[in-house]
């Protein structure tokens, strides 16, 4: 599944994640495979959750501790 990558950055955001945010605006493609990335999606602290929407399968978020 690919995202936009300003979905990814806005979430980074919201969690008050302002530096990865802006590593991401960096290092990440206009439109990102979550597959493919998801390495690069845990350095940011995110983490892939199972979803009950169909249009998005999988959610990226900050895993609590």
């Amino acid at each position: 599944m690919k995202v936009h990558k300003e979905e990814i950055v806005e979430r980074l955001r919201e969690l008050g994640r302002d530096e990865d945010a802006d590593r991401a605006l960096e290092e990440l493609p206009d439109r990102v495979d979550l597959h493919k990335f998801e390495g690069k999606l845990h350095s940011y602290g995110l983490e892939q959750e199972p979803s009950d929407s169909a249009l998005h399968p999988t959610v990226w978020n900050i895993p609590e501790d």
